[in-house]
């Protein structure tokens, strides 16, 4: 059952838990900015196809669970992580608006959700619909974008500076050898 998320704010939201300092903080950040410009772009009402009116226990917000998967990709986090920061990170409960008792939701809704768009000819074009509406909000232009591969990046992580470098040299060497032998054989002589 279709039952969108209500318009009614927080009274003891985390901007009222904090002290002048922090709330100041908090209001300069990415999560201030997604709150008061992204959060009220995501049109939940275009997501009631997907839930049958008559039967079924009522959805978990559109809202939440959309910023939950587009802040995901943004930080680039597996749904377990993505999960943790929903329970956990004060940021993340000041963007979705969110009290830290209500942050919550669970792995099973973030893939239902994903599968039900992507298996949907229209499901993808509504979350890009939704991404725009959130690029165009923040100003942004995706005119240049980067093209690094993540793959590359992923192992950039798991190894120092020193560890890609003598990876990179051992690798080189080994090339070296196939292609070269007679030159190996005369450097090891000398």
């Amino acid at each position: 059952m279709f039952r969108p998320t209500s318009p009614q704010r927080p009274l003891f939201g985390v901007e009222h838990r904090l002290d002048g300092v922090k709330r100041a903080r908090i209001e300069k950040t990415w999560a201030h900015a997604y709150q008061t410009k992204a959060l009220g772009l995501i049109d939940e009402t275009r997501f009631a196809k997907y839930f049958d009116p008559d039967n079924g226990r009522p959805n978990k917000s559109i809202r939440l669970v959309v910023s939950v998967l587009l802040l995901k990709e943004v930080f680039d986090l597996t749904d377990e992580e993505a999960l943790a920061r929903l329970e956990w990170d004060l940021l993340w409960h000041h963007a979705l608006d969110l009290l830290p008792e209500d942050a919550h939701t669970c792995q099973k809704t973030l893939h239902n959700t994903r599968a039900r768009l992507v298996g949907d000819d229209q499901g993808a074009g509504l979350f890009e619909s939704t991404t725009a509406k959130l690029i165009e909000a923040a100003g942004l232009s995706t005119r240049r974008q980067r093209q690094d591969s993540t793959h590359i990046l992923s192992n950039i992580k798991i190894l120092t500076r020193l560890g890609l470098f003598t990876q990179t040299i051992t690798q080189f060497l080994k090339a070296l050898r196939q292609e070269h032998p007679r030159l190996c054989l005369s450097a090891r002589q000398e």
